[in-house]
């Protein structure tokens, strides 16, 4: 069994602690009330972006895939070179 450490060491430490969560909370509660504010956009501006998706046939999703495997080719390429 461990025996609980006392002393002022750990009652400055668990005051440390402390501040540093109120500090972190204090930080991520604008970001929070900011991110709920955007998120009835983000939803809706998703929505006619998935119907304008849907209605190029894909051709959106080949254009993604093939920015993608460029990449993927020009890494590989540079990694060939280098060794």
């Amino acid at each position: 069994m461990l025996a609980e450490a006392s002393g002022p060491g750990v009652l400055f430490a668990k005051l440390r602690a402390l501040l540093f969560f109120l500090w972190s909370f204090t930080l991520a509660l604008p970001l929070f009330v900011t991110m709920l504010a955007m998120a009835p956009f983000v939803m809706l501006f998703d929505k006619s972006r998935l119907v304008g998706d849907a209605g190029s046939g894909g051709g959106g999703a080949c254009r993604r895939a093939l920015a993608i495997h460029t990449l993927e080719a020009l890494r590989t390429s540079s990694k060939k070179a280098s060794s």
